[in-house]
């Protein structure tokens, strides 16, 4: 094995370890260590010795085994990520939150009280637990009765069991005065826990911004009014911080805002969106057109971003679709097909497209729409349990929690091996503070899927192997006990 003495022209000539070092960074987008070798190597080497392998090759050839490459994975990233952080990091953000973007939001969402923030990156949870605080302590009387999500999400799985505890030292609270200490937190023997109360409506999950999807219904990421993504994109390519803004331009709302890091301005990554300029902090705000902010320093950023894919339309049966200029298509233009379609065919398409233009809605914030066709296509379809699973989506996103419960229950009593269903009633109950419920459903999907390989992709999920469900799901276990 090559060690961490050897001279740069070494490394460089040594293939394994180029295909070592090709593999991590496709993998974590984390270009910072492509100029690193001597860094880099020094983490590799410790893993190495800690799982005995002998060489580059061998130890690549570990992180890509179906069985178990994800675990040492998580534990190498542990390693390459950095989790310092702490409460109201960078305060003049904070203050353009309190003082412009949450106003913002609560009078944009006035007619359907709901906030949704994503804190992409969220390290160990200080930023996410910050948002709530200052949610509580500054709009608490104003969002009394809204439904608020926080959702964290982080590449290290490390990170999200700390911050799923939210259970800190004196290094991360070194921001905090006496009083705010006591304020937010409950001390024990120098450990400082987060109150319950700030608890509630933030939650944590595992999501890698380079590999998993996003926007995405069923990784219930999208329709978000604040996309926090701060000293995350610094450490990749320019390629990949494109495609990562752009997505992040997906997920929000039309009128909804991302913060990003002091030294991650890039103009054109950021071309499709509106800069606006408060408390010495560059914001960006999607929709320049139509979501103009007076007494902003920029102009509307002209953009080239490709628009996003148009929804498949749902026609109704015995209608002709509107071609692209808008125009019925005349029946003699419809050509005959071969065989004609089974009955049975026709309604598996129609349901194909149903649920397409369902996450297109969600994914686009339009979520009443989303729910309008959820009934529909139930109305059509009350024995399938996936329609009752993305009707059950659909109504979290809507804050109706109740009912979202009670219409995964259906999806599970059709088919009680639905393991998505069972899923999401454990995130569902976990929320409610049903504790042994919800971990009585956790158990339920660690129990079918260990029936399965590991390398399967999980039904109704984007992306998603047996395996990081696994994971994921004993995370969120861990989280409830």
């Amino acid at each position: 094995m090559m060690t961490a003495s050897q001279p740069r022209r070494s490394v460089d000539a040594d293939r394994a370890y180029k295909d070592l070092k090709d593999y991590i960074v496709a993998k974590t987008g984390l270009v910072y260590y492509a100029n690193r070798d001597q860094e880099l190597i020094g983490h590799l080497k410790e893993r190495c010795n800690a799982v005995g392998e002998s060489d580059w090759s061998a130890y690549l050839r570990l992180l890509r085994d179906e069985a178990d490459g994800q675990r040492e994975f998580d534990e190498l990233v542990e390693k390459l990520t950095i989790g310092e952080t702490f409460f109201f990091r960078h305060r003049e953000m904070f203050d353009a939150l309190r003082d412009t973007i949450i106003p913002n939001c609560i009078a944009r969402n006035a007619s359907h009280p709901r906030l949704r923030i994503w804190s992409a990156g969220c390290s160990i949870g200080a930023e996410a637990y910050s948002i709530s605080i200052l949610l509580q302590q500054h709009f608490g009387v104003q969002t009394r009765d809204w439904e608020i999500s926080i959702i964290g999400t982080d590449i290290n799985r490390s990170f999200l069991r700390r911050a799923s505890r939210g259970v800190y030292n004196d290094w991360s609270l070194r921001s905090l005065s006496d009083t705010e200490r006591v304020q937010y937190f409950i001390e024990d023997r120098g450990r400082w826990a987060i109150k319950p109360k700030y608890r509630n409506g933030v939650s944590f999950q595992y999501h890698n911004l380079v590999s998993h999807p996003f926007p995405s219904l069923r990784h219930n990421l999208g329709a978000f009014d604040v996309i926090l993504c701060r000293n995350v994109i610094i450490y990749f390519g320019e390629d990949l911080i494109r495609t990562t803004i752009g997505n992040f331009h997906q997920c929000l709302v039309d009128g909804g805002w991302l913060l990003a890091g002091h030294s991650e301005y890039s103009e054109d990554a950021f071309r499709c969106f509106r800069t606006v300029e408060r408390c010495g902090v560059t914001l960006y705000r999607k929709d320049a057109a139509t979501c103009h902010e007076p007494g902003s320093t920029a102009e509307p950023v002209s953009t080239s971003v490709q628009p996003q894919t148009k929804p498949a339309n749902i026609t109704p049966p015995g209608v002709d679709a509107p071609n692209d200029l808008g125009q019925v298509t005349p029946i003699a233009a419809i050509p005959i097909p071969v065989s004609i379609p089974s009955p049975s065919d026709l309604a598996a398409d129609a349901l194909k497209r149903d649920l397409e233009r369902i996450q297109q809605l969600a994914n686009d914030g339009k979520i009443k729409m989303a729910e309008e066709i959820c009934r529909h296509m139930l109305e059509r379809n009350r024995l399938n349990p996936v329609c009752h699973l993305y009707h059950a989506l659909i109504l979290q996103h809507l804050g109706i929690h109740d009912r979202a419960e009670s219409t995964l229950r259906k999806a599970i009593y059709l088919d009680s091996s639905c393991v998505m269903a069972h899923y999401y009633l454990g995130v569902t109950l976990q929320r409610s503070r049903q504790s042994r419920r919800a971990a009585k459903a956790m158990r339920n999907v660690l129990d079918l899927l260990s029936h399965r390989d590991p390398s399967d992709f999980v039904e109704h999920v984007d992306g998603m192997s047996v395996a990081d469900l696994g994971k994921l799901t004993q995370m969120q276990l861990d989280s409830i006990q």
